[in-house]
């Protein structure tokens, strides 16, 4: 599992150049892996198909992000990045984790 995860991620985000001297990433990691999430969708009466990922806290419109790149990610750039999703409303960590806690110094 280790190795997958280095040979995955972390040689993609090293060539790419979203990985710091000090070993924090660079918000273009979260960004690339938005993009490429995708969840699927369907009922007994129409075929599956792919969707973007966007889930909600039913009956808040509280918005749920995957937290789990950003604790990696310099806090300015976590600060940065969440504050653009809240234009559409509150975040929240997926993990639980609180928001105003993500990102490395």
């Amino acid at each position: 599992m280790r190795r997958y995860v280095r040979d995955t991620y972390c040689a993609l985000f090293e060539r790419n150049g979203w990985v710091y001297g000090d070993g924090a990433l660079s918000i273009a990691a979260q960004k690339w892996l938005d993009k490429g999430g995708s969840c699927a969708t369907g009922s007994n009466s129409e075929p599956t198909r792919t969707v973007p990922c966007e889930q909600t806290n039913p009956g808040t419109g509280t918005r749920i992000i995957d937290c789990a790149l950003l604790h990696h990610i310099r806090r300015s750039e976590v600060i940065a990045y969440v504050a653009g999703l809240r234009r559409d409303g509150d975040v929240q960590c997926d993990d639980g984790t609180p928001v105003d806690e993500l990102g490395v110094p």
